[in-house]
């Protein structure tokens, strides 16, 4: 009895457990040749996504060199900034959890000053057809913004810096 009543528990609990929607947000702030972005996912769907790209099934999360590195490999294959034509890398600057959340600071850093943005991300779209990437962007210091919504048909965008 003990048993099907922890099993009915559970079963009742799973569809809180578990969120119903695919979603990254992420911030982009500039300032001349320099780029720092936040970006947050869902910890079970990035865990997913890493566990499948380097054929990992035991990987989990943690803020490790060794997760960060699959990371940045795993975000470098999804996402590309481009400022003036020249593709820019980043370097993994933190990371770690907030609830159920899992997120990235990370440092562009271009030769010149940013002025025409290319950027392009399908993040997590090899795994959710329904996956959503949000990117906010402020420049400074004129305060400039612009917010982008990266869907499967439309994974690129332009930005002008003043």
């Amino acid at each position: 009895m003990k048993k099907y009543l922890s099993t009915a528990l559970l079963l009742c609990l799973v569809p809180f457990l578990v969120h119903n929607f695919h979603v990254s947000y992420a911030k982009l702030a500039i300032e001349q040749n320099l780029a720092v972005m936040n970006v947050r996912f869902f910890a079970d769907d990035l865990t997913l996504a890493l566990q499948r790209a380097h054929r990992l099934d035991t990987f989990q999360l943690s803020a490790t060199a060794f997760a960060d590195s699959l990371y940045l490999a795993y975000f470098n294959r999804h996402f590309e900034l481009h400022n003036n034509g020249q593709r820019l890398y980043p370097v993994i600057l933190s990371s770690g959890i907030d609830k159920d959340m899992w997120w990235y600071q990370m440092l562009f850093s271009s030769t010149s000053a940013f002025q025409n943005l290319s950027i392009k991300n399908t993040l997590l779209f090899d795994l959710f057809d329904d996956q959503k990437n949000i990117l906010q962007i402020m420049h400074f210091p004129s305060e400039k913004t612009a917010s982008f919504y990266f869907i499967h048909s439309a994974a690129q965008y332009h930005f002008a810096c003043p």
